[in-house]
């Protein structure tokens, strides 16, 4: 990770250096403002904050509103000297019954009718773009994985800039360490997660080595969950969240680092260093 400090600030420092030949209304590369938006100057750990809706589709019914959704994730992005990204992530976020916000820690599936234990999601992503924003796993993955990752050009419309976040995976079913008998019977599973943040081109000018406010949306479409205990119903779940990069744990919501300091002592101080 020193190494990839050392590449960050040596191309921060590049973009610095040629600032101000820049016209007033030009942008930084795609893969300088996707680092930018959802990272932290020379590549200190970005806090974010998300939250919104899981839902639940059968193939040929209507889709269902099944949690409300609420984490937060640490993001450390580097600009690296080829022009590429590296990016690491960890998340932790709880389903939660809609009307009380409590964590859902037993469940019934309105979809089937069958009493669940939902597992609530914790864990790391790693991910190297390379120059032209094409994105792959940088850690190994499960053989047989198909994996596409993109960083999208640019969106600019008045004083808002977005760009974002594409990854398409099909892979082998998801791990069933429970031996759920009704985890899908599918052999695959699949997930297309569409993730876009957007930031102000006035506190873009700020330069590089500013901390970016910076808010994304996120949706995405994928194949049930084991705990679900779908079996073979074809569908999936699709989540539906906005979120807002934060300055320190302290802008957290109240109720969120309670339960995330309740359930996992330690995690934030331990990610946000």
């Amino acid at each position: 990770m020193l190494a990839v400090t050392a590449a960050f600030g040596a191309a921060v420092g590049r973009v610095a250096g040629a600032a101000k030949a820049k016209p007033p209304d030009a942008l930084p590369s795609r893969n300088e403002l996707f680092v930018r938006l959802r990272g932290a100057p020379r590549a200190q750990p970005a806090l974010w904050w998300f939250a919104g809706t899981l839902w639940g589709k059968r193939t040929l019914d209507a889709a269902v509103p099944l949690f409300a959704v609420e984490g937060c994730s640490f993001n450390r992005l580097a600009l690296e000297a080829d022009g590429g990204v590296r990016m690491d992530m960890i998340e932790i976020g709880f389903w939660l019954d809609p009307a009380t916000r409590a964590p859902a820690d037993r469940w019934r599936n309105p979809m089937n009718g069958l009493d669940c234990a939902p597992v609530h999601f914790m864990g790391p992503q790693a991910l190297r773009f390379d120059a032209a924003g094409e994105g792959r796993p940088a850690n190994p993955v499960p053989p047989g994985t198909e994996f596409q990752g993109r960083i999208t050009p640019p969106v600019v419309s008045g004083d808002s800039v977005w760009v974002g976040e594409t990854l398409i995976v099909k892979g082998p079913a998801r791990p069933n360490p429970g031996g759920e008998p009704l985890a899908s019977g599918l052999p695959v599973f699949t997930a297309t997660s569409l993730d876009t943040y957007q930031a102000s081109r006035g506190d873009l000018a700020a330069g590089a080595l500013a901390w970016l406010p910076a808010t994304r949306s996120y949706q995405t479409l994928g194949s049930w969950y084991p705990w679900m205990r779908m079996g073979h119903e074809a569908g999936g779940i699709s989540f539906q969240m906005v979120g807002r990069k934060l300055r320190s744990v302290d802008e957290l919501p109240p109720d969120l680092r309670r339960l995330v300091d309740e359930r996992n002592p330690g995690w934030l101080r331990q990610h946000g260093a």
